[in-house]
């Protein structure tokens, strides 16, 4: 009994893996329009982005992170 409750478990932690990583496959098709913002996140400094889609790239590279636009333009 304690082998099968332990395989159930495993099978279900892979497919809450599976099921994460595929939630994480990020819109990469920006287009080249240059209209940057700087943007900070909560444990990442300033950074300046390309446009809004780059910015929606890198909120959904990283999840965790809160972000917040600081000006419109260049850092």
């Amino acid at each position: 009994m304690k082998g099968f409750v332990f395989l159930i478990l495993v099978a279900f932690a892979f497919l809450q893996a599976a099921h994460a990583q595929r939630g994480r496959n990020c819109n990469t098709n920006c287009s080249d329009i240059y209209d940057p913002m700087c943007v900070r996140g909560s444990r990442i400094p300033p950074t300046t982005v390309a446009n809004d889609c780059q910015f929606a790239i890198l909120k959904c590279d990283n999840p965790a992170e809160i972000f917040n636009i600081i000006k419109k333009g260049k850092c």
